[in-house]
């Protein structure tokens, strides 16, 4: 998802260079990329509720840093804003908060 040729890598100022179709096209792209990516993240959370309800401490911890380096790459100055707010409210979670994203 986070590939160089991913509408996730766009900057700002490469999607608003864009055309009007093209926009809309990454957009839906886009949005098409962070639902798969908000499964994923709810798959993760669940593991590491499941690892950590085991005894399995280091596993639960390997499960919600990843969360964390998600929310790091999200965050990064090449992505579009609305996904920098995703990245950047994943990575102001505690593993608590993490555990307890809803489904």
């Amino acid at each position: 998802m986070f590939a160089s040729d991913s509408t996730l890598s766009l900057s700002e100022g490469q999607f608003v260079a864009l055309s009007n179709a093209e926009r809309q096209s990454k957009s839906g792209e886009m949005m098409s990329q962070l639902a798969s990516l908000k499964q994923l993240a709810r798959a993760v959370a669940q593991a590491g509720r499941d690892a950590a309800s085991k005894g399995d401490t280091a596993q639960a911890r390997k499960h919600f840093t990843s969360l964390k380096q998600c929310g790091t790459a999200l965050d990064s100055p090449d992505c579009l804003r609305i996904v920098q707010l995703v990245g950047q409210a994943l990575k102001k979670m505690g593993d608590a908060e993490l555990a307890n994203i809803p489904p």
